[in-house]
């Protein structure tokens, strides 16, 4: 058996392009009327074609002609951008004046289109999913000052529009204020609208906060707030207010910039404090609700403090005179363990996983002090945390390790930690890691938290490859790399390796890291955090990061879907979750982008359980790509003539 699996090894390893796979059949085929100019496939199974006849929607499973729309054949392929979790695509022509609209691409609905609307220029566009509306920002021509409309996301119709943002403001102020907003597209919302449960929201925008009714747009309330860009936050623990935090006085770590919090009360939007709680620095988004005060901290990469204002005063408690507590850097994640606070410090950026050092401190919340006088140091950013018997399991970008809270210290001296970056998983009572500094598999014990090898012979992936995840399969561990797969037996021995180079073309891998980042995307929502093996997608997506922006602005996306949008068809949203459980579901193959003879690209069906390729479609030596992946569904799409869709289900 061994001498078998050594031969195989060494096969894959020589020759990949030998393994015998076949050629895939289509399962439908779609003839348009006109050259295909682009095709896009949604997170939520519909793919939409451009031809210069018009815009058609496709239901991806059969092949079946959903809607057309001869009016949108001037759209533009990369200005299509989906609202995150819901059937809504923006689209425009690209032109100088362009026409955007919003298409509902499960029925087709023009859900809003601005030279309808008689609108010049958006700003901003924003879901209310509990209420099933559309809120859009922009001018209407002739009109110098920025409108609220309110369009509902199932018909299309205008609820209302509202000139709330400039009301009592004079007309000079407003024209300047217009000027800037024009010149440099700057929205007026500093806010996303966080609705409430009388179906109203909340809104900052132009120096306000207000309260609004979702079907008339009616004002409730409205509070002045001077100081920068306020962002709102809503916490169960206090239903009666909302919490304001902003930045003032300048671009971050200039001198005199400050950060501003303050509490206002839901039900009139009178302030709760008596005056706004002020701090020398930045405004950090990242606020902490303890059960005894809001934990702030400035956004700085040098000396910063971390305080505890009171929910009631907005006093600051912690340190002497409430100067707070000395930390590094500013809060970018926390964790609660017992009565103690755990908190990660840096300089947080969502494309900063180059190794960089952040630092983990503990506050015992009963004394409002630091547990330990240095901190530990942590290599990468914060991907997970989780309470253990034996103190808090925290997986970075870069590291695994167990911290004992009451101690500061780390349950492991030698912890997984990286330079470049890891992939990690688990079963039920065991975390596992691979590191590409050590080419090894590593298990947590997530009883006792202790970090023992599993595996013994080195691992080098070939090619440069970049890890893509790990995962536990019945018979051992697999590891994915973006042209390679790696597999372990359960006594941590390798039962595999293979690589299938990619093509030269980089643009050829796009698709596909565009919808495996979709798929690991709807997969986190799915099922947790496990559901992507804490693979880290900006890892994944050479050449070109997609992996972020998508996963990112699914985040809330999916959370609000979770409660449904009103008025829209509930089988719809059926079909939807249904999407999103399937991209959870372990699978026994991965798609790959590969080489073949005579220089001819192949989109490859490559399986888990032996590294081979089992089935290829044949791309051609196409100059530049023409197939688009459904990575949730299991299906590629094709362009194989001027007029002509092939879909393949895999």
């Amino acid at each position: 058996m061994r001498s078998a699996r050594s031969f195989l090894i060494l096969l894959l390893l020589i020759c990949p392009t030998l393994v015998a796979a076949g050629v895939k059949t289509p399962s439908w085929k779609s003839e348009l009327n006109a050259p295909v100019r682009w095709q896009h496939m949604t997170m939520f199974g519909t793919l939409i074609v451009n031809t210069n006849l018009g815009l058609v929607g496709i239901d991806a499973t059969s092949g079946k002609r959903l809607w057309a729309h001869k009016s949108l054949a001037t759209v533009v392929a990369d200005n299509a951008e989906e609202i995150p979790a819901t059937p809504l695509v923006v689209l425009d022509d690209g032109a100088d004046d362009a026409r955007i609209v919003i298409v509902n691409v499960v029925d087709g609905t023009i859900v809003f289109d601005s030279k309808r609307e008689g609108l010049v220029q958006i700003l901003d566009k924003r879901v209310l999913p509990r209420s099933g509306g559309l809120l859009i920002a922009g001018f209407e021509a002739g009109k110098p000052q920025t409108t609220l409309f309110m369009y509902d996301m199932a018909t299309g119709t205008r609820r209302w529009r509202s000139d709330a943002l400039h009301s009592g403001t004079g007309k000079l102020m407003t024209f300047l204020t217009a000027v800037i907003e024009v010149t440099q597209n700057i929205s007026p919302l500093s806010s996303g609208p966080l609705e409430l449960d009388d179906g109203s929201f909340l809104l900052a925008a132009s120096g306000k906060i207000y309260r609004m009714r979702a079907d008339n747009g009616a004002v409730m309330w409205k509070q002045s707030f001077g100081w920068g860009y306020p962002e709102l936050y809503l916490n169960d623990a206090h239903p009666e207010r909302v919490f304001v935090g902003a930045q003032s006085g300048g671009e971050e770590y200039m001198e005199g910039t400050q950060s501003v919090y303050h509490s206002l009360a839901l039900d009139t939007g009178e302030p709760i404090w008596k005056k706004p709680a002020q701090f020398r620095g930045a405004f950090n988004p990242h606020l902490v609700f303890a059960t005894a005060g809001l934990v702030i901290s400035e956004h700085t990469e040098g000396g910063g403090r971390m305080r505890m204002l009171d929910y009631h005063s907005g006093d600051s408690l912690w340190g002497k005179k409430g100067r707070g507590l000395k930390i590094k850097g500013g809060i970018v994640d926390h964790a609660f363990v017992n009565n103690q606070l755990v908190i990660t410090t840096g300089f947080d950026s969502a494309w900063n996983d180059k190794g960089t050092e952040y630092l983990m401190y503990v506050v015992d919340l009963d004394q409002g002090a630091l547990r330990t006088k240095k901190p530990t140091s942590v290599r990468g950013r914060l991907r997970y945390t989780s309470a253990l018997p034996s103190g808090l399991l925290y997986v970075t970008s870069h590291e695994v390790n167990v911290l004992e809270p009451a101690t500061g210290k780390l349950l492991n001296n030698t912890a997984v930690r990286s330079k470049r970056p890891i992939v990690a998983t688990r079963d039920a009572d065991t975390l596992y890691a691979f590191t590409t500094d050590d080419g090894l598999v590593h298990k947590l014990d997530l009883s006792s938290g202790r970090l023992t090898p599993f595996s013994t012979a080195k691992v080098k992936l070939q090619g440069k490859d970049t890890l893509a995840g790990l995962e536990v399969r019945p018979d051992g561990l697999v590891l994915l790399g973006q042209q390679s797969l790696v597999a372990w037996d359960r006594s941590g021995t390798v039962v595999f390796e293979s690589y299938h180079p990619a093509p030269k073309r980089n643009a050829f891998l796009q698709a596909l890291l565009y919808a495996q980042a979709a798929r690991s995307a709807a997969a986190s929502f799915a099922s947790g955090a496990y559901a992507v093996g804490f693979a880290d997608a900006s890892n994944n997506t050479n050449p070109g990061t997609v992996g972020r922006e998508i996963t990112t602005g699914f985040a809330e996306g999916y959370a609000d879907m979770s409660e449904g949008y009103a008025g829209l068809a509930m089988d719809y949203f059926k079909a939807a979750r249904s999407r999103f459980q399937a991209s959870a579901a372990a699978r026994d193959f991965v798609f790959m982008m590969v080489r073949q003879d005579n220089r001819r690209i192949g989109l490859a069906q490559v399986s888990k359980d032996s590294g081979a390729i089992v089935s290829v479609i044949d791309l051609g030596r196409e100059t530049k790509p023409n197939y688009q992946v459904d990575d949730i569904g299991n299906q590629i799409f094709h362009q194989t003539d001027p007029s002509v869709i092939v879909a393949y289900q895999f």
